[in-house]
């Protein structure tokens, strides 16, 4: 009897003990104002009191939405769905507060491009890339020069004055970020703007079809020739050397060469990819069972729409938005009548524009300088790259001849082929030369 009552009078004397200390505080605290946890995670608050040392049970705790956040007498909280509760901590006279937030802070963000340009008037939505996939899509955009590009709060780009800025977006929560230079010009709908945002005017029209002014991947330093593809990809790739001496200008990037893509795979920007000895069905992707990568009931132009090839920014329209690789029957648009060409044979320049070597199309053609081009079409000689291992990928006759791919292709001899449009000296044809699909030659762009 003598021990309950002991245990008894202990038990009193503490309940009145941590009454007396609940009653007796002076100031409660949390060590953070927002805590971020995931779902499932507990995670005890750290509450600081006057006088220090005092336990935190007993304080009184409450969740102002525990349908996501719980908290125990103990001030431990426990995730339970995504959202956020307010949890208070209470003495008879004072309280604190802590915002628990339960969601998966985004460890990486991307927006999938680093530099693109945008028409002044027109808007571009960006499309955020979170990792781990299931973290939070709670973003803050911001724009360092918004008298030219503006965004909104939800990532839409617009274009408002000639100039650049960063649009930069980052997580609401974490340090994590994403940049992409936006470039804003002015150009009409049928100008030519090339992949760096540079304006180069109005098309040439011959014979019904717009041609673009310059090839394909053309830069004034860099690409002088424009870039050399293979038959299907978006991508172009610099030359690997020249053979003349008197036109010395390296390209601004080579292509790292390799065997084959794997059916299916995405292709890397600048790589070459060299097929093998078998012309029937030499190309740069390998085929997919027994069946070719490409039909030959498939241009050029059709790939993106391809559900095996959808979704694969690596295969499809190298060309500017509105601007399209040129079926052969469009370049026989080039002829003036039945069979002639609208060149002579004795305009084959050794120095044309730039120093090129090239040919003049057009019906001014006989009269067309490398000054003034008399509303002519200059195809420069931009030669190619070869599709096999055993030649290891080497570039060749640049200044001697105009490979051009179209987007149609061509079978011969139980082989598969891309069809080209075919410049060497005095000779123009587009019937004569089909062509591996992995070799690398010039693009020219028609509108759409």
């Amino acid at each position: 009897m003598r021990r309950t009552i002991i245990i008894f009078l202990a038990a009193v004397l503490a309940l009145l003990s941590t009454a007396c200390t609940k009653d007796n505080i002076s100031s409660l605290s949390f060590s953070e104002s927002e805590v971020v946890i995931r779902p499932g995670e507990a995670v005890k608050l750290i509450i600081n009191t006057e006088p220090a040392g005092i336990s935190a049970t007993a304080l009184s705790w409450t969740s102002s939405n525990p349908e996501a956040v719980t908290v125990d007498g103990e001030g431990v909280v426990t995730a339970v769905a995504f959202g956020e509760s307010v949890i208070t901590a209470s003495s008879s006279s004072e309280s604190a507060q802590c915002t628990v937030i339960v969601t998966i802070p985004a460890e990486n963000i991307s927006l999938g491009e680093d530099e693109m340009f945008l028409r002044t008037g027109d808007s571009h939505t960006f499309e955020v890339t979170v990792t781990p996939s299931d973290a939070e899509h709670d973003f803050v955009w911001t724009s360092s020069a918004p008298e030219y590009v503006t965004v909104s709060e939800d990532g839409v780009a617009t274009a408002v004055a000639d100039g650049e800025a960063e649009i930069t977006v980052t997580a609401a929560r974490g340090a994590v970020s994403a940049t992409c230079l936006v470039k804003a010009i002015s150009y009409e709908p049928d100008d030519y703007v090339d992949e760096w945002g540079i304006n180069h005017g109005k098309g040439v029209t011959i014979q019904g079809v717009t041609w673009a002014p310059v090839n394909c991947g053309y830069h004034e330093t860099d690409y002088p020739y424009g870039k050399l593809y293979q038959w299907g990809r978006t991508a172009g790739q610099g030359y690997t050397g020249l053979e003349d001496s008197s036109y010395p200008i390296s390209d601004a990037t080579t292509p790292t060469l390799k065997e084959a893509l794997p059916f299916g795979e995405i292709p890397e920007d600048n790589v070459h990819y060299l097929g093998d000895y078998d012309l029937s069905r030499n190309m740069w992707m390998q085929m997919n069972g027994s069946s070719y990568a490409f039909d030959d009931h498939t241009t050029w132009n059709d790939l993106p729409s391809l559900p095996e090839f959808s979704g694969n920014p690596g295969i499809g329209n190298p060309c500017p938005d509105g601007w399209r690789v040129p079926t052969v029957e469009e370049f026989q648009s080039l002829k003036n009548g039945a069979n002639d060409y609208m060149s002579a044979s004795t305009e084959f320049y050794k120095n044309g524009p730039d120093g090129q070597s090239g040919r003049f199309f057009g019906e001014n053609h006989a009269s067309a300088t490398p000054t003034d081009y008399k509303g002519c079409l200059w195809f420069p000689y931009g030669g190619s790259r070869a599709p096999s291992l055993g030649s290891g990928g080497s570039s060749y006759n640049r200044q001697n001849s105009g490979e051009y791919w179209t987007a149609s292709v061509h079978r011969q001899d139980g082989g598969l082929y891309g069809q080209m449009f075919y410049m060497w000296s005095n000779e123009v044809t587009d019937s004569k030369y089909p062509y591996a699909r992995a070799y690398g030659l010039s693009v020219r762009c028609v509108k759409e």
